[in-house]
């Protein structure tokens, strides 16, 4: 019985671990096009053709199927670009990329294909001088996998994944837990 209550109570400190270690950003609304921000027609063949590489498909048109947001994150120019049609899957998760403006040139933060994601916002947490960085992909019914990204001084990589369940539970509470993350 002490054995029973001594496993109960390690779990419900595990779970309220990973809830309060699940990332609290400010996500973003990805929504205007390269012109509607200002973006220079070089800027955007050069933005495009790093996207062109890390995609899983090549639309007729890069303008009509990306949208972006620009972000000053301190002394940073990012630029937030999103797929919206095609560069996207069923349940909602379009490819994602976010760069970096350093000396009149932008740079892709995610190496290899770009990642899908319903969701994507920054954490106040600095890591190598740019804020983490958090996407969330729905994973089909009422689950969605939140992936933290750290900044090493020239990517973004995943580093922590949690996949949060949206619950009928009396107190509302979705189910949180730590996963290996994929990629």
């Amino acid at each position: 019985m002490l054995g029973r209550i001594a496993i109960l109570a390690f779990l419900a400190a595990a779970l309220a671990c990973a809830q309060s270690e699940l990332p609290e950003a400010r996500f973003l609304r990805v929504g205007y096009t390269f012109r509607e921000a200002g973006i220079p027609p070089a800027q955007i063949r050069q933005i495009t053709a790093q996207i062109e590489k890390t995609s899983f498909d090549a639309p007729d048109s890069w303008e009509q199927e990306l949208r972006i947001r620009r972000v000053a994150l301190g002394q940073a120019d990012i630029l937030v670009v999103r797929g919206t049609t095609l560069l996207c899957g069923a349940t909602g998760n379009c490819q994602a990329w976010v760069f970096l403006r350093s000396r009149q040139q932008w740079k892709n933060l995610i190496q290899g294909d770009a990642p899908l994601a319903s969701g994507l916002g920054f954490e106040e947490q600095v890591t190598s001088g740019l804020k983490n960085l958090v996407l969330v992909t729905n994973a089909g019914g009422q689950k969605d996998r939140y992936t933290r990204y750290r900044f090493d001084g020239q990517f973004y990589h995943a580093g922590d994944c949690f996949d949060v369940e949206s619950l009928d539970s009396p107190t509302g509470e979705p189910k949180v837990t730590r996963v290996k993350c994929e990629r």
